[in-house]
């Protein structure tokens, strides 16, 4: 996301009140369930799968599961009293929601992520001294972003283990059955994009593919 938006003018002006100081994203989001085990797109249909956002519940959906929408905090209680047949979230926060203790079957196939930034208000911004602007500018940025994935993918890769210690099983879906599951959820991307261009933004198109490409890096 930091390449799209050093590229795109376009994304720079949604933050023109802003000085920012790098972007991320968040680990990819998986499938974890408590009971069943997913081999397939056809395995999830019908299942109640928690979310934590609107756009996730858009997604689970058009792959013909049933959207329980509800919070990090609450996600834990939910799988432990039935409410729900599992959770679509990263691997990084597992652990620490107690997820993992209700989870037991992971499907690996990078549904989405999701959008993170820093920085300083701009007027704040132009009111520092240029060398401690110069401080934040060397110490961000690229670098920031670099330590931010790394981290992320690192704490995934330790849970997992711990996770697969304790019995758990981790699934890593073929291309073509992942495409299966992209072809669902593409027609909510392509609606994106038209609106984008109905509102003015004509090569919101090419910031989709450019976004996959450097995903698949």
């Amino acid at each position: 996301v930091w390449e799209l938006y050093e590229k795109y003018p376009e994304m720079q002006k949604e933050f023109a009140d802003m000085k920012v100081l790098w972007q991320w994203v968040s680990a990819p989001f998986e499938v974890h369930t408590t009971k069943k085990d997913i081999q397939s797109l056809e395995d999830i249909q019908g299942l109640k799968l928690i979310v934590w956002t609107g756009d996730l519940a858009r997604m689970v959906s058009a792959l013909g599961a049933n959207p329980v929408e509800t919070t990090p905090h609450d996600t834990y209680l939910s799988l432990q009293r039935g409410m729900a047949d599992g959770v679509v979230c990263p691997i990084a926060p597992m652990k620490a929601y107690k997820i993992s203790d209700v989870t037991k079957y992971h499907i690996i196939l990078g549904l989405m992520t999701t959008h993170f930034y820093a920085g300083v208000n701009l007027d704040k911004w132009n009111s520092l001294p240029a060398d401690m602007q110069q401080v934040l500018v060397d110490t961000t940025g690229l670098t920031m972003v670099e330590v931010s994935g790394k981290t992320l993918d690192s704490g995934a890769a330790k849970d997992t283990e711990w996770m697969k210690e304790k019995g758990h099983k981790f699934t890593v879906l073929s291309e073509d059955e992942r495409a299966k599951w992209q072809a669902k959820t593409q027609p909510i991307v392509d609606e994106w994009v038209k609106k984008m261009e109905d509102q003015g933004f004509s090569n919101a198109r090419q910031i989709v593919e450019d976004a996959y490409a450097l995903s698949a890096k």
